[in-house]
């Protein structure tokens, strides 16, 4: 799933839940615990991670709470399976050299590089 920077720099937070994937949705209301990825050419967490992902949370779990407010059509959805409690979704984000290198990134999501899988904590390729 991707997190775009520009909305959450222009805090268009309702646009950043409209374009959450469904997928996406179906694991963090299935209790699943959904880690999400980022990398950054800036000091600390991306905005994404940092701004992004909180207001995610903040509005999954209110919306929980809430039965008569309705949220944009893919939570709406994802909201009928909703299967636990709480929602676990933990933000991971690295240092990278390869922000605007689109032909790497794409090699990654493919899998062509040899240290192209992501597990664990890893983002491959990016570090300090």
């Amino acid at each position: 799933m991707r997190i775009r920077s520009t909305l959450c720099e222009q805090r268009n937070w309702d646009r950043l839940i409209a374009e959450l994937p469904i997928g996406f949705l179906l694991d963090v209301v299935s209790g699943a615990k959904v880690f999400v990825y980022d990398a950054t050419t800036r000091q600390g967490d991306s905005l994404a991670i940092s701004e992004g992902l909180p207001v995610i949370r903040g509005y999954l779990e209110t919306l929980h709470g809430d039965s008569h407010t309705c949220g944009p059509p893919n939570v709406e959805y994802a909201r009928r399976f909703w299967g636990k409690e709480s929602i676990e979704l933990i933000g991971r984000c690295r240092k990278t050299r390869h922000e605007n290198q689109l032909t790497w990134w794409q090699e990654i999501m493919r899998g062509d590089v040899s240290a192209g899988m992501i597990t664990g904590e890893e983002i491959p390729g990016v570090g300090g």
